[in-house]
């Protein structure tokens, strides 16, 4: 959700200075995105900061803030109800966000064990939307879907903040256009 929100927009704008300039996007979330720039499959990663390693250049970027969502119908179930009854919809296996919410916010040992999971940040959403049960999703990504009445923010005033880090190998001579690449992402 980041690479929707945050990075695609802005680098988009740099077509206008370097129209030669050919994007190929990997809106992969899993936990891919160090492996693929060490095998030379990616120019740049948005990774976990405590993932960056000193072989790396980095930038440090602003966290994300995950919220709390469940479908808008469940706006008025108590929390701790929603949490003990309903299921989690996370992106695969290993993603951690939701329950490293819930830890932080005291509510971890109430979550229900077992997980749905959808690995496509779309398909996670309206699996949401239609109650199957309830995530942590980006504050900027969830926002249009809760102001259209799709989505509820269950713990409003809490967040959950994920550290990231803009990375790419160190090039002797770093052209001008990956240079306003990494600029113009924050």
């Amino acid at each position: 959700s980041i690479m929707r929100s945050r990075v695609i927009p802005v680098v988009v704008k740099l077509l206008r200075e370097f129209p030669e300039l050919v994007y190929n996007f990997d809106l992969d979330d899993g936990e891919k995105g160090a492996h693929k720039l060490k095998a030379g499959e990616s120019d740049l990663a948005v990774i976990p900061r405590d993932e960056v390693v000193p072989e790396m250049d980095s930038k440090l970027l602003q966290p994300e803030r995950y919220i709390l969502v469940g479908p808008a119908k469940w706006k008025k179930i108590p929390l701790p109800e929603i949490i003990n009854e309903k299921h989690i919809v996370d992106f695969d296996s290993h993603d951690k966000m939701t329950l490293s919410y819930l830890r932080e916010h005291g509510l971890r040992e109430m979550a229900h064990p077992i997980r749905h999971l959808a690995n496509n940040t779309d398909a996670l959403t309206a699996m949401v939307m239609m109650g199957v049960g309830y995530s942590v999703l980006d504050e900027q990504f969830a926002a249009p879907y809760i102001r259209q009445g799709h989505l509820a923010d269950l713990n409003p005033g809490c967040f959950y903040e994920n550290s990231l880090a803009l990375v790419w190998y160190p090039r002797p001579q770093m052209p001008r256009y990956f240079a306003e690449i990494i600029k113009a992402v924050k």
